[in-house]
């Protein structure tokens, strides 16, 4: 019997729980608990039943002594799963980053006492069967959390050191460009597994919209889902350079434009035999850059509009004419209208809006010395989560 016990300990070991999957864990034992209530309850009232006696063999009395230690066996299970219910409530921490840790000792205790009135091998074998079922599933669940912790921190190493580095040969939109790439590249090696994964798509999701969601590239849905992940599992107290948050966010947003502000763009407009433009773009026909050098500085010289010191868009004469042929673009095969000046009024705001995100949060979150948390969640919210930014100037899309 002991043997059992011990096996049972083994398989409830809490300390392999985290926060999250405490709480999921709390669930199941709730439906345990109220499977051994049941049938408490049927084995109090069996006797009532006129036919028990057919498929209960033996004397009235034989039987009465068989329900009630049945009963006491069922009730001691109940106020174990009870115990270990309050238990993992008890650890659950005021905020999720908080550390957790458990006294396995007590658990250890409350088996103990069970020691001397159980002996009903069978049911408590179908308890631990139960448990032993979930075993793998919750000790992947704490190597998968170890993991995630392993790779924030060698992010943020690699953050804190591509800042670091000397560009003194880069202007500094070069600068936060290269920094930007080389963040998103590092976020896409990393491995980001688990519930609280699902959640973060969930919510990307159902902010930017499903028809939405189906015109990104792979790419930028990984870097958008991988943003909200960080920004969700960095604790919010931390000194981790948050950086990393915005880099990718808005990295989702410059492959988004890339491919409908240049590459659609430039096709267009050889197809349209447009030999030269004046952004330098197009060269004798042919075009002089590729889609992953693009950045939101290409949008002033591709639609001529840009943004002043005093924060209000004008017109720059010197691209006044590609001004005209980007718009023409835009109308017929970029923007969802039937009107010309509602076509004209989206770029617009689209490109108030990149002016805002390269500046607020890809420059700052490049060239600062440390983005904290509240920055980082303001990038958020006005991209994704609240504003939507992201989701508005894609919407507009064909």
């Amino acid at each position: 019997m002991s043997d059992v016990f011990g096996r049972l300990l083994s398989v409830i070991d809490i300390n392999l729980l985290t926060s999250g999957f405490r709480r999921k864990y709390m669930g199941q034992l709730e439906v345990y608990k109220e499977f051994f209530l049941r049938n408490v309850e049927l084995y109090k009232h069996r006797k009532s039943l006129s036919f028990m006696e057919k498929i209960a063999p033996g004397s009235k009395k034989e039987r009465d002594d068989t329900d009630k230690r049945v009963i006491s066996q069922l009730e001691d299970y109940v106020d174990l799963l009870t115990d270990i219910y309050e238990k993992c409530a008890y650890f659950i921490p005021d905020e999720d980053n908080a550390d957790i840790s458990a006294d396995t000792e007590y658990l250890r205790t409350q088996l103990d006492e069970m020691k001397g009135n159980t002996d009903d091998d069978e049911v408590l074998e179908w308890l631990l069967d139960g448990e032993a079922a979930n075993n793998s599933l919750l000790k992947g669940c704490f190597e998968g959390e170890k993991a995630v912790i392993d790779s924030l921190t060698n992010l943020h190493h690699f953050i804190v050191g591509i800042k670091n580095a000397d560009f003194r040969d880069l202007k500094d939109w070069q600068k936060s460009k290269l920094i930007q790439d080389r963040c998103a590249e590092k976020v896409l090696e990393q491995k980001f597994e688990g519930v609280d994964c699902i959640d973060c798509l969930n919510k990307a999701l159902n902010s930017i919209g499903e028809d939405t969601w189906q015109k990104m590239d792979k790419i930028s849905q990984k870097l958008i889902v991988s943003a909200e992940i960080l920004l969700e599992r960095i604790p919010s107290n931390s000194d981790f350079d948050y950086a990393a948050v915005c880099l990718t966010a808005t990295k989702a947003l410059e492959i988004e434009l890339g491919k409908r502000y240049f590459s659609d763009y430039i096709k267009y407009s050889i197809d349209q035999n447009i030999k030269n433009l004046t952004s330098g773009l197009i060269k004798d026909g042919v075009c002089t850059r590729t889609e992953a050098e693009f950045s939101f500085e290409y949008l002033e010289g591709i639609t001529g509009f840009a943004v002043n010191e005093e924060g209000e868009l004008e017109v720059i004469p010197k691209f006044s004419g590609d001004n005209m042929v980007f718009l023409d673009y835009a109308f017929k095969e970029l923007t969802k209208t039937s009107s010309k000046q509602h076509s004209r009024t989206m770029i617009m705001n689209q490109v108030f809006a990149s002016n805002v995100i390269k500046t607020n949060f890809r420059d700052a979150a490049a060239l600062g010395d440390r983005l904290s948390y509240s920055e980082a969640k303001d990038c958020m919210d006005y991209l994704i989560d609240d504003q939507r930014a992201f989701g508005v100037i894609l919407e507009q899309f064909r």
